[in-house]
C-alpha cells in the first residue's frame, strides 16, 4: 500500500539526504508526517510516476540481454565493485555483463578461489543455469593472487551402470536427540539407488555414497578436472582416492577436482538428504502427538510438517560427466 506518512525525525533525515545529492524518487506523492500528502518539502525530493522512475533509476550492472530472471546485487568498494548475479528463472541466461573496470576477477563461493576473466568489446560473458550465482570483483587496479580462469574442454561421459551405492548412516529422532542408525542394504546399481524411494525406506534421512572408478587418459595429467552430475537431494561432497576435493551444494551440480595422474581413480560423491523423511514418517508423527506440555506442539508445528512434507526426497540423477579443464 501507499506510504501516506513517517515520523517527521525520518521526514527530516529523508529530506537531508535529498539535498546532500542523494537520489530520492516518490511515486505519486511524497509521504506526509500526519498523514495528510504535505503540501511541500524538499525541493530534491522527486515525485513522478512508476515508469518515470523505472526510467531515471541507475541499474545496478548491466546485463545484456535484459532478464527479468537475473537478481543482482552489488558493493561499491574503494576502486572497485562487486557484484553478484543470481539467474531465478526456469532457464539458462546466456549474456553478458558491463565490464566497468579494466580487470574483472570471479570470485568462487565455495573454494574461495578467484580467477582473472578476459573481457571482450560486449563485456564479460555470462552463463548462468537455473538456480545458478556468481560472483565478480570489478577491480581498477590489477589484483594479485588471481590465477587464470579455466574452461571445460575435453570431455568424458561415466558409465552410470558401473556406479555403485553405498548406503550410510540414517539419522531418526531418539528419545531426546537425533541418532545415528547403520544399516546393513546391499550394494546396488545405479538404476536402483538413484532414487532412493524405492531402494532404501521412504523415511531415510541420511547419506548415501556413489562410487565409481575413472580412467584419466595420459594428456589429462596434472589438469585440473571438473566433475558433473544431474540433480542432486540435497547435497554431496565428493573425494577422489579418498582424499576430500569439494562439495556440491545448488545448481549446477559441478565440483572442481584436483590434477590426477594418468591411470585409474576413485571418485565417491557421498550425497545427504535432509531431516524431512524422518520428520514426516509415520513413526515420528504419531510419537509426538503424543507429547504434551510446554512447547508441545509448537506454534509453527503444522506450518512446519507442511513444508517438511514438500522437501521428502533423496538421490542422484545422471548423467555423470568428468571434463578436463584448461586455461582461457
Amino acid at each position: 500500500g501507499e506510504t501516506m506518512w513517517m515520523h517527521p525525525a525520518s521526514r527530516e533525515r529523508f529530506n537531508r539526504f535529498a539535498d546532500a545529492g542523494g537520489n530520492v524518487w516518490c511515486a505519486g506523492h511524497a509521504p506526509g508526517v500526519n498523514g495528510e500528502i504535505p503540501k511541500s518539502g524538499s525541493a530534491s525530493v522527486r515525485v513522478g510516476a512508476v515508469a518515470d522512475i523505472a526510467a531515471n533509476a541507475l541499474p545496478i550492472a548491466m546485463v545484456t540481454p535484459p532478464s527479468r530472471g537475473i537478481r543482482v546485487a552489488a558493493r561499491e568498494l574503494e576502486g572497485q565493485q562487486l557484484v553478484v548475479l543470481f539467474n531465478e528463472a526456469n532457464d539458462e541466461y546466456v549474456g553478458h555483463i558491463t565490464a566497468t573496470a579494466p580487470y574483472v576477477i570471479e570470485l568462487a563461493f565455495t573454494t574461495g578461489q578467484i580467477s582473472t576473466i578476459v573481457a571482450d568489446s560486449d563485456g564479460v560473458e555470462v552463463k548462468l543455469e537455473p538456480g545458478e550465482s556468481r560472483a565478480y570483483l570489478l577491480s581498477q587496479a590489477e589484483v594479485p593472487g588471481a590465477a587464470p580462469a579455466m574452461q571445460p574442454r575435453d570431455r568424458m561421459s561415466v558409465a552410470l551402470e558401473s556406479v555403485r551405492a553405498v548406503a550410510g548412516r540414517q539419522v531418526v529422532v531418539g528419545e531426546h536427540d537425533f541418532e545415528f542408525v547403520d544399516h546393513d542394504f546391499d550394494d546396488a546399481p545405479f538404476a536402483q539407488s538413484s532414487d532412493w524411494t524405492g531402494w532404501l525406506t521412504d523415511d531415510y534421512s541420511g547419506d548415501v555414497e556413489y562410487r565409481f572408478e575413472i580412467d584419466v587418459p595420459a594428456p589429462w595429467a596434472g589438469s585440473p578436472l571438473q566433475l558433473e552430475t544431474g540433480p542432486i537431494e540435497y547435497a554431496a561432497t565428493v573425494s577422489v582416492d579418498g582424499v576430500a576435493a569439494g562439495t556440491m551444494l545448488w545448481p549446477p551440480w559441478r565440483v572442481t577436482l584436483p590434477p590426477c595422474t594418468a591411470g585409474r581413480h576413485t571418485i565417491a560423491v557421498r550425497v545427504a538428504n535432509s531431516l524431512a523423511n524422518e520428520l514426516t514418517s509415520d513413526r515420528v508423527t504419531q510419537a509426538w502427538a503424543q507429547k504434551s506440555g510446554p512447547g508441545w506442539p509448537s506454534p509453527y508445528h503444522k506450518r512446519a510438517i507442511e513444508f517438511e512434507q514438500e522437501s521428502r526426497a533423496g538421490g542422484i540423477t545422471g548423467p555423470i560427466r568428468i571434463f578436463r579443464l584448461v586455461a582461457e
